[in-house]
Formats: structure tokens, sequence, C-alpha cells
């Protein structure tokens, strides 16, 4: 048992109007066998059995034992205790001590020659020692490893019970037959019976509101006066022996005590004893705890777990006094409350219960139906055997025998001429002053006979509700009568309740309706939840509809209902039903059973475990919204934990999320909603599922988002999440998408060329028939003879350039296979060779970029690039024949220089750039790489000591138009080309292209990029 400093729920309450909630190993528990129960930081409840640790949300619990927790090496756990840090350590039954951090139990390693197999209690005094109770001694976590406490030895030896510190910071020691130790810094005190104390074994400690310490024992129970006197409470208290496993301090400063016989409830020095007679599962009580929301959790050593919630409705059934759980009617007469039940009458007056039957006790005369008491103070009661007087007892004074329609009676009213109307199963009977009885029924013009309750209208009309005839207005002789076909929602009705105003609402087997003496308007339509049978319909004083159903209590605002017959409004949201989770013991009724609204403004509900009593001006709003977790992440047959790096892999098509909310009032009435972004765009609404579900999720980086609200509505103001990777398959990476890319960039320019030749084979074909053609059609000419122009450039460059450097290769091959070649001569030759294949590649590549910028293929895919390593990667490429030519050069683009362009295209524009310097430049030249920042665009110049060129040439060297073939210093070729394709992949990236050369002075090409801010 860890320390016993725990506050409650009060106690004014007797023991059976808690709503008593039970849990044991057959709905969820591990074991019966109950050691200890703590609720944590996080919001969880953890019950100990001797069968496993339980973790219990309100709806679920998880079990951890050695099935599922590896370092579980027992499935005895005995106490249990979060420290300051919010660790939650274990002591367990043979195995040590165990600590649970972050979803994972760790095994506390125990130094050489400690016996700590046996782990009872744990505390933590205010200088951050954490202090183990074991049944061989007393030991302390040091660095999570357990050690002696080599300052007090004589505690190394002593089987301990509990431990616990109080607020000036003692540690207390309960022992097995060692008396009870104090220990204060470095000093041990050890009292026993020679110092008063009324047994050397000792159990749980509580320090209370007034800072007096109790204390239990083998023996019973006592107090600690002033840190050292003692005071036997079991005889105060009259106490039965017995041993004392808990002490627990309620709100109002109640004491609670869990034994061995029983659960001790004391308060104001009145004293209860609460056993199995009264609820509890098991007399021995192990552990009492609260929840903070008003319940107390009691566990027991055989019984499992239970639940004392203090609801709402204050209940009163046989246990509390009525004759009989099943209740048919309420009444209420100058403050005095007549309950009719199905064996009798309970009279409920000043606190007090009094009960009343027939003298026979006959089943149908204890079957009370219906009450009136008259302006002569006279007590009708209607029963299914006749119509009684009450006074001090039942006298039957009218029954079929003496001419009334049936004895089974289930209304009864006055009229304004003091007329007594009984409404029966079989009619109405009029019983005049003289006695004389009037019998409606279908002859009179009743539809239907069943009568199921009678009001009187305001107008001076009596209403009748039947079983199936719908709704019949009485006056003057007249019958009327109104059924669904007239705009009632139901042909049964129930109950009648008339407002103030006059407003008549009518409680139907098919939901709500109003009648303003007009029309009816019925609220079916409005919301699902008012479709099913409503058995009684009471409006408050604040405008409250309260409707009593067979599924519990729907209550809303009407002016909610009024707004729902012209505007579309969700009423899910404005709906509250209230049942057993807010304390009625019962949401059953039968049809019929009609309470009331008493002056006080509370509302009696019959239900068929007696009444019960709501104080709808004591309702407050639940504004404590649940403590959101996510407790794991699931796919396949792995478990990630939300505390995990959480990487999923590329076949795994189905996850799965865990979450739940804390709060455990009605922890069944919270509802989440969740969102995975970026896959969700909006959030999903769960209602009240705790797993959220994913199938087939693409490749990616995601985070998982949920909230939920609870019974009022009210809403996680923070989100929890976790983050989450999707991995990819190899064909859903970048460089495989890069591949296909190319290949598809290579089928593009092949598939062009043909359309080209396909376009040149159809204009010889229409060449006689162009001139007949629209300025529409001599436009599209027009556009054909571009593109024939650039095809007949690109034959031109492909037979110029190309033809060169082939009949080079095969000349030297020529020499090579004829064997008169000399080494020196072959390695001349090979490098010749080698400059024209290279020559020849990179001709075919910028006529593949240029053609596929011709057919607008080429898309620009605007990027951060890094221009230094580019321009490193380019003149690595070209270091080959850099150093043929002994040309130096130099980068001097800064570090981290970053631009905002596309990076295929922009690597392109500079080798181009780079190999046009490398072929006009001599050797021993110099080639150099520039930047300069201006505004938002970068300038990049590349220089060289070449040849240069003439303003002319300048002018020309970008034009398609004007592409020219310059000889090179090395009597290499140009197409201008490479150029044409600098200038348009500039230009596409939203930037320039400039040069800047003098003849025999060498050029400067510069062209600008956006900058990435």
């Amino acid at each position: 048992m860890g320390q016993n400093i725990k506050k409650g729920k009060d106690a004014q309450k007797i023991f059976s109007q808690y709503s008593i909630d039970k849990w044991n190993n057959e709905n969820g528990l591990p074991g019966n066998a109950v050691k200890d129960i703590l609720k944590t930081s996080d919001g969880y409840i953890w019950i100990a059995t001797f069968d496993g640790l339980a973790r219990f949300d309100g709806v679920k619990f998880e079990v951890f034992d050695k099935d599922v927790s590896p370092n579980f090496k027992t499935n005895g756990i005995l106490s249990l205790f979060e420290d300051h840090q919010k660790n939650l350590w274990l002591g367990t039954d043979g195995a040590g001590a165990l600590k649970y951090h972050e979803g994972k139990f760790d095994t506390i390693q125990t130094s050489a020659n400690l016996n700590t197999a046996f782990v009872t209690s744990f505390a933590q005094t205010k200088d951050g020692t954490i202090w183990v109770g074991t049944k061989n001694g007393l030991a302390k976590l040091v660095n999570d490893q357990l050690t002696p406490v080599k300052e007090s030895p004589s505690l190394l030896t002593v089987s301990i019970n509990s431990l616990f510190v109080d607020s000036k910071d003692n540690l207390w020691i309960t022992t097995r037959n060692s008396g009870l130790i104090k220990k204060t810094g470095e000093y041990v005190k050890q009292y026993t019976t020679n110092d008063g104390i009324i047994s050397n074994s000792s159990g749980a400690l509580l320090e209370d509101s007034n800072n007096t310490l109790w204390a239990g024992t083998d023996d019973g129970l006592m107090s600690i006066q002033d840190g050292y006197r003692f005071v036997n409470l079991s005889n105060k208290y009259n106490l039965p022996h017995g041993f004392i496993n808990t002490i627990f301090e309620a709100e109002d400063r109640s004491i609670l005590i869990g034994t061995t016989y029983g659960l001790v409830w004391i308060r104001d020095d009145n004293i209860k004893i609460y056993t199995e007679k009264d609820g509890l599962p098991n007399n021995n009580v192990t552990a009492i705890i609260t929840d903070g929301e008003g319940s107390l959790w009691i566990g027991t050593y055989k019984g499992g777990i239970i639940r004392l919630k203090d609801g709402l409705f204050l209940n009163y059934g046989i246990s509390e006094g009525l004759y009989n759980n099943f209740i048919n009617t309420i009444y209420e007469a100058d403050s005095v409350y007549y309950i009719g039940t199905e064996g009798g009458i309970s009279i409920f007056q000043d606190g007090v219960i009094t009960n009343y039957s027939s003298p026979d006790n006959s089943a149908f005369q204890n079957w009370v139906s219906a009450f009136l008491k008259d302006n002569s103070g006279n007590l009708w009661v209607g029963t299914y055997d006749g119509l009684y007087k009450f006074d001090e007892g039942l006298k039957k004074v009218l029954s079929k025998k003496e001419g009334l329609s049936s004895n089974k009676i289930r209304s009864i009213i006055k009229d304004d001429k003091n007329q007594l109307w009984i409404g029966t199963t079989d009619g109405i009977n009029i019983i005049d002053e003289n006695n004389k009885i009037t019998i409606l029924d279908k002859k009179s013009g009743l539809k239907n006979t069943f009568i199921m309750y009678l009001s009187k209208n305001k107008n001076g009309s009596i209403l009748i509700g039947t079983n199936g005839g719908g709704l019949s207005m009485y006056k003057d002789g007249e019958v009327q009568t109104f059924t669904m076909k007239d705009g009632l929602a139901g042909n049964v009705v129930f109950n009648i309740f008339q407002e103030n105003n006059g407003l008549i609402w009518l409680s139907t087997d098919n939901g709500i309706c109003s009648y303003d003496g007009k029309s009816f308007t019925t609220y079916t339509a409005a919301n699902k939840l008012f479709k099913i049978a409503a058995f009684q319909t009471i409006i408050d004083e604040s405008n409250k509809v309260w409707v009593l159903t067979g599924k519990g209590i729907y209550t809303i605002d009407k002016k909610y209902l009024i707004e729902s017959l012209s505007n579309k409004i969700d009423l899910n949201s404005k709906v509250k039903l209230y049942d057993k989770a807010y304390g009625m013991r019962s949401m059953g009724t039968n049809g019929g059973a009609s309470g009331i609204l008493d002056p006080n403004g509370k509302i009696w509900f019959p239900t068929s475990k007696g009444v019960s009593i709501l104080d709808t001006d004591a309702i407050s709003q639940n504004l404590k919204p649940p403590k959101v977790v996510i407790e794991k992440v699931v796919v396949g047959k792995n478990e990630f934990l939300p505390f995990e790096n959480i990487k999923i892999a590329a076949e795994s098509s189905n996850i799965e999320i865990h979450y739940t909310g804390l709060n455990f009032f009605a922890p069944e009435r919270i509802k989440f909603q969740y969102k995975l972004e970026p896959f969700d765009k909006e959030w999903i609404d769960a209602r009240e599922r705790r797993i959220a579900y994913y199938n087939n999720l693409p490749p990616g980086n995601y985070t998982f988002k949920v909230r939920a609200t609870n019974d009022g509505g009210i809403w996680s103001q923070d989100f929890k999440s976790i983050k989450l990777t999707k991995e990819a398959f190899y064909y859903q990476e970048n460089w495989f998408k890069a591949l296909l890319g190319l290949f598809l960039l290579a089928l593009a320019v092949a598939l062009y060329l043909f359309q080209v030749w396909g376009i040149k084979s159809k204009n010889l074909k229409l060449a006689e028939q162009v001139k007949k053609r629209t300025e529409n059609i001599n436009a599209q000419k027009e556009a054909l003879e571009k593109i024939n122009a650039s095809k007949d450039k690109l034959l031109s460059i492909i037979s110029h350039d190309l033809k060169g450097p082939l009949k080079s290769i095969r000349q030297i091959l020529s020499l090579m296979s004829s064997g008169h070649v000399t080494q020196d001569e072959f390695k001349s030759l090979t490098n010749n060779l080698q400059q024209d294949v290279g020559s020849s590649v990179n001709l075919l590549d910028n006529l593949l970029n240029w053609s596929k910028s011709q057919m607008h293929g080429i898309k620009v895919t605007a990027v951060e690039i890094d221009l230094h390593e580019i321009i490193n990667e380019n003149f690595k490429l070209f270091k080959s024949s850099l150093d043929k030519n002994k040309l130096s050069y130099t980068n001097e683009v800064p570090v981290g220089e970053i631009a905002l362009a596309d990076f295929d295209m922009i690597k392109l524009v500079i080798r181009n750039l780079i190999a046009n310097a490398i072929k006009f430049t001599p050797q021993g030249g110099k080639i150099s790489i520039c930047s300069n920042t201006k505004g938002t665009f970068l300038e990049v110049s590349v220089s060289d000591t070449g040849i240069g060129m003439t303003n002319m040439e300048t002018i020309k060297v970008f034009e398609v138009k004007e592409s020219f073939t310059k000889i090179a210093e090395r009597s290499e070729s140009g197409t201008g080309l490479g150029l044409i394709l600098c200038k348009e992949f500039v230009e596409k990236n939203g930037g320039t292209i400039r040069v800047e050369s003098k003849k025999g002075k060498g050029s400067t090409f510069t062209f600008t990029l956006k900058t990435a801010n």
C-alpha cells in the first residue's frame, strides 16, 4: 500500500444512495484479489491484483502480466506508487520492484545481500528519496537501484506492512510484530505495546486535515497525538476486532476505513459499518481512493472493485423503505408525497416513509395507479381492484359490483362541477355529489375506452388520453377525437401536461407533440430521439422539457424545440440523456406511469427500481473536458507506443491508432474527433469510437491529432498528437521517378522526330491545296514551316557537327587497324578519339534538350538549388579537358548560395557555358565563375580569357536563326546550339542572359536567377 493521503467524496448520503458499479474477473479485471488502487497524474486508474496489473480508462481494462510484459516475473502485485517525477512504481509478491515509464516496465536492480523480493509499499520524502518497504526490511532507491539503509541497520530486518510520510517529513513504518517505527533523518524511534500502541502488528496510516495521525493495527484503530501519544479509537467507536488495511479521508472530513470485516464510515463521531449485505462484493476492504470526479473506488480482497458514484438523482426503493420498487404513480398534496406501487402505498413526509397495503394483501388491491386529494381533504386511491379512500388505511368505496365500468383504474380527476372522473381500462366513470355514476364509452362517442390519462383543461373541457384511440376532448356532453390523421404524434397518449399559458403537451407512443387549442405541433421529425415512446413530459420553471422514456430521461431547452420547426439546427448537441450514468437506478418504467414536478422544483420520476428525484436547480454543467491519451499504433501484428519513432513499412496497409479519453463520471458519453494531416482535410467525427482506421496510406510524413468532449459538450482545448512515417516502395522513390522521367524524355524526343518527319510528308502531299485554305489554314501552314525550319536546322547540325568527328573516328580506327602506328602515336590517337567522342556526346545531349524545349515538353520545377555545388560538380566533369589544356579555373560563388530554379535546367546551362569557355580558351588560360546579389535576383558570371568575339558575333550568338559555326582555339567547331539552349532554359526560369566580349581578350556570359528568399 502506498502513502494513504487520500481525499474523497462527501459521506452525507447513505450508502444505498450511491450508484454502485462492480468489476471483477468476469468483466475485465485480471483477478478478484485487489491489493491496491491508484489514480495517476495521466488520468488512468491502476488496480493491483494477485493475478496481474490492470489499467482502466472508464470503459476498458488493459491487463499487464507475465504473458504480455517480459519483465513481469510474477503476476502478484502488492503495491502501487507514483513519485514526484510521475513514474509509476510497482511492488511485487516475490519479484522485487518494477518501474513504469513511457509505456515500458523496467526491473529494478537490487544491491548484493539485500532481499527485496516482496515489496509492500513505497514513500517519498521531501528531498526526493524514494523509500521501499519489504517483508525483509527497509530499502531506498539510489540511481534506480534498491540499496540498504546503512544509517539505520535495525530497519534491515523488520517485516514492513506500509510506509507513510507525514506533513513534517517524518517517515512512519508499520510492521508485522515489530510495532510502529518513526524515522526522522537518521534518528529512529520504535513504539511497541509497552509505549501504548494497541498492537505490535500495525497496518495503514493517514494524516487527516487536522494533522491527526490515524493508525490501523490487527487489533483495531488508534490515533497518534503530538507524534507520540496513542489513543485507542476502537474502544471509542466500539469497533470489532480485525486488521485495518487502509484509511481514507473524504471531502467532508469523514473517515473511511477498509478492514477485514467491512467498510467503516466515521462522520462527526457517528459510525456506520457497511458489509456485503449493503452491496460490498466482499467484506475484506483493501483499498479506497477517489477519482476527483465525485466517485469512491473500493478494492476488496476477493470481490474485485466497486465504484460508489454520487449521481444527480436521489433514489428511494425497498432498501430505503418503500413498499415496492415498481412505481406506477407519484402525487403531492400539502408537501406530503404519495407513491403508488405494485405492492401498496408509500407515504413520504418530513423524510419519513410509511407504508400501507390492503388488509387481505390482494395483488390487484395493492396495484396502486392513481391518487387525488379533493377540496374536502379526501384522498382517493385508484387501484386495479376499484376505488379506495385513504384514511390511515385503505377503505374500499366503489368497484364493478357497485357500478364501475371496470375495476382497473388508470386516472382520477375532479371537474369544475366537483364531479369525480375515474378513467379505467374500459371507459370513464363520472360520479356526481349524489354518488350517481355516469359511464362514458363508445356509445357516448369515445373511439377507445382504454383510458391512459385524464386532465382538466383550462377552458373547462376534459382531456382524455387513450390506448390506441388518440386524444379525446369532452365538453358539454360532446366528445371530439384527434388521431395521427389530425396531426397527433401517436395514437397511444400516455400522459398530458398543461403549461400555465394553456399550451398542452402530449406524450405518445411515437414521441411528443403540443396542442394550442387549434392545431398540433409534432417534434418527431426534429430529432430521432423524439420518435421513441414518451411516457411523460414535464416543463419546469426554466422552460426545460423533460421527457420520461424507457431509455432514460431526455431533456432539452424548449426554445430549441421551437427553433427546430423553422430552422435546421442540430438537436443532437442540444439534447441530454439522464440515465444510470447519472445516478438513476433504473431506466425502466411502465407506460402510463406518472411523476410530478414538486413545489420546490424537483422532479420525481417513477421507475422499475423505485423513485428517482432530480433537483433541476442543482444540476451544473460538467466543465472538465476529458484528458485525451494516444495509447498505441497497431500495424498488422506490430504495436508502436506513442513515445517511439513510428515508421510504417511500405507493404503495411492496415493501420489502427488507439486513443482514449479519461473522464470517469460518464466515460461512455465521451465523443472524439480526429484528423491525420495532411491526409484528412477536416476533423473526422468518431463519436464514441476509440480507434482510428486507415488503409493504404500513400508514403509520407503524417501527424495524427485527436480531441474529445465530455457529456456536457465541453471539448478539450488541446489535442493530443503523434508523428508517423509511411515508407515508400522503390517505385515510389525519387530516384526511380527520375530514371523513369529520363526514359520518357528520350521517348518524347523520338516521337517528336517521328512527328516532324510525318508532318513533312503530309506537307508534300497537300502542297497544291495550301493556296485554297482560309487565313486560319494559312496560319497553320506558317507554323508547319517554322517546324520544318527547325527540323532542317537539326538535320543541318547533325550533318555538319557529327560528320567531322565521325570521319575522324573512322580515319583513326583505320590507322590503328593497319598496324603502322607507334606506341606514342597510338596514345595521341586515343586522346583525339576520346575528345571527338566527348564532343559528339555533348552535342547529342544539347540536341535532345533543345528538341524537347521546342516541343514545349519541358516543365519548370522550381526548387532551392545550391549553385556552388552545381558549379563544382561541372568542373569535376570537365577536369580532364581542363588539365589537358592547362586551363586554371575558380569557383568564386559563395558556399551555400541558394537560388530558386529548375535543378536540371540550370545544371545544363552551367555545363554548356563551361564547355564553351574550355573550347575557346587557349592553353594556359583561365576560367572563373562568380555571383552577385541584386535585389531578389542572383547574377552568375562565367568568364574566360579566350579568343573573344566581335560585336556582331555577340549579337548573333543567342539567336536561333543566326546560329553559326565558329572555329575554336583548338580547331574545334561550335554550332551555337548550346548557347541557344542556355538562353531558353534561363528565360524559362524567369531570368536573362547576356554576353560581354572583346576580340582576343575573352568573354563573360552572365545570367540571372531568382533568389530563394
